[in-house]
């Protein structure tokens, strides 16, 4: 595999730095962040709505339909379809290299286009989709390439205090959060994979509305692996 680590961790939130990692990769390409599909499969399917519910969907036509934060070159969405049986999958990335190669990846696969999507979005401003319009999101490392920044384009190279992260970081990574609950469902689930103990996280997460009102009606946090532990924000919308 070629050397595609960045030179200052900052990299990691821009666009220019996925652009040049995916096409030195090479389009037919796969990387998993954190863990396998199957390490987090039983944490995703104990708590995302089922993909045949057996009760009819809270929001016509939003369950079973999942979106992928962030889906790089990852197996994460095929597998949610192939592994687990989800019929609808969303995935969003800001990287137009993979998400083109991801596009020709499903095609190999054999799943349906119109089903298993892939489109060119900015996670902090996805006005592609009206409100409500899925029932679970999954976030595997992504607000965390978010958090490596410093500022507007993340790029400055600066250290911060990551009990005490920059104002207009924690801005950035709010619009993001926000987003992901207006395109949220009633009862839909925002699941969060993360190496960022909750002491971390949880700030960014537990946000409320103009009156005041908690935007998650709760946040569980669960972890998966032995050695190391990766947390799982499981955050369900009232």
């Amino acid at each position: 595999m070629p050397d595609v680590l960045p030179s200052d961790n900052a990299h990691y939130k821009t666009q220019q730095y996925w652009d040049s990692r995916y096409q030195t990769e090479g389009p037919d390409a796969t990387f998993d962040w954190f863990k396998s599909y199957d390490d987090i499969r039983p944490v995703l399917e104990a708590n995302l709505p089922p993909p045949a519910p057996s009760s009819p969907p809270p929001h016509p036509g939003a369950l079973p339909h999942l979106l992928v934060l962030g889906c790089g070159n990852s197996t994460l969405s095929e597998s949610l379809a192939l592994v687990s049986g989800y019929t609808h999958v969303t995935s969003v990335d800001y990287s137009a290299v993979v998400v083109e190669a991801m596009r020709a990846r499903t095609a190999k696969l054999g799943l349906d286009a119109d089903r298993f999507t892939f489109q060119v979005a900015d996670i902090r401003d996805m006005a592609l989709f009206a409100a409500e319009s899925f029932a679970g999101a999954i976030d595997k490392g992504t607000m965390d390439a978010l958090l490596t920044g410093d500022g507007e384009d993340g790029a400055g190279g600066k250290a911060y205090d990551p009990w005490n992260p920059p104002r207009e970081l924690c801005a950035e990574v709010e619009r993001y959060v926000r987003e992901v609950h207006r395109v949220l469902c009633s009862r839909g689930v925002f699941i969060y994979i993360t190496f960022g103990q909750p002491h971390f996280r949880r700030r960014h997460l537990e946000l409320t509305t103009t009156d005041g009102v908690p935007l998650w009606e709760s946040i569980k946090v669960q972890t998966v692996g032995d050695a190391f532990h990766y947390y799982v924000y499981v955050c369900t919308k009232t």
